[in-house]
């Protein structure tokens, strides 16, 4: 019996030592089925939710179904992205903020994940962020993916801070992928620009033939260094939506990270007008 369980332990830690090592070398890895679908459903059946209230506060007539339903999901999307363009971006942000999507990135997978690649003991800079793309529910002159770019810039946590990249739909590379240089992490901080949504990597430092499509199922996870260049790729089929979400993490027992004393490039700011602009004394106590 304590031969067999030897040699589990040492499978075990081969398997470990596998994931590390593809991870540090090419950049990134796909853990596969490593989320459990009833998990990804209450995610998805969460932002349903939020939709179906908006829509009825407009008094707009939606086709009830099963909240966890991608497609369901999307008529609601679109009801409402085309009757109040303003409340549906309103919704659109305030969704990463959903409890759903923050116990997918504190469940054991994800400990264990990160375990995996040799991260312990972690600090969480910020908090998730929801990434919705579709053709249909493309905003004028607003985001339809990134650019080229790294995410170490717009951190400054731990060397190491790992990216985890989950999908809540199946991807592949007509709907949006994920597109990422394998092995661009071992470049370090390349030169770029940095714009207000991310540090666009100078084009001189790629070409379109070095990007892969990372080719995904619900339930996966894409865990890469914040010194890979990735973006959102662009081509997607009409009638589809990608919805996937992202979270970050710093490695707590990063030598350079000790040294500086845990630092983010995040802050927490409080909008101290809002309570006076949206006149919240008379809509609380209806004087």
């Amino acid at each position: 019996m304590a031969l067999v369980k030897a040699a589990l332990v040492t499978q075990l830690q081969k398997k470990m030592n596998n994931i590390r090592e593809i991870y540090n070398d090419n950049g990134y890895h796909i853990s596969k089925s490593c989320l459990a679908q009833s998990q990804i459903d209450k995610v998805l059946s969460a932002i349903s939710f939020v939709f179906e209230q908006q829509l009825q506060f407009l008094s707009i007539n939606f086709k009830q179904g099963d909240g966890s339903s991608i497609n369901c999901l999307y008529d609601k999307m679109k009801l409402l992205f085309h009757s109040d363009i303003a409340r549906y971006l309103k919704v659109i942000k305030a969704l990463s903020n959903l409890t759903e999507v923050y116990d997918i990135f504190f469940s054991d997978q994800i400990r264990n994940l990160l375990k995996e690649i040799g991260i312990t003991h972690s600090f969480i800079p910020t908090g998730p962020v929801l990434h919705i793309m579709s053709y249909e529910l493309k905003i004028p002159h607003g985001y339809h993916g990134l650019p080229p770019h790294q995410d170490y810039p717009s951190m400054c946590g731990s060397i190491d801070a790992p990216i985890l990249w989950i999908p809540l739909v199946d991807i592949n590379k007509d709907l949006y992928p994920l597109e990422l240089i394998p092995q661009s992490n071992q470049k370090g901080v390349l030169s770029g620009t940095i714009s207000e949504n991310c540090y666009e990597i100078n084009k001189d430092h790629y070409q379109e033939s070095d990007f892969i499509s990372t080719e995904v199922s619900r339930g996966d996870i894409v865990i890469m260094s914040p010194f890979t260049v990735h973006r959102s790729g662009t081509r997607g089929r009409k009638n589809a939506v990608r919805i996937s979400c992202s979270m970050r993490f710093d490695n707590l027992n990063e030598e350079n990270f000790i040294e500086r004393c845990y630092p983010t490039a995040y802050k927490r700011v409080i909008d101290r007008d809002m309570f006076q602009r949206e006149n919240l004394i008379s809509r609380i106590f209806k004087i």
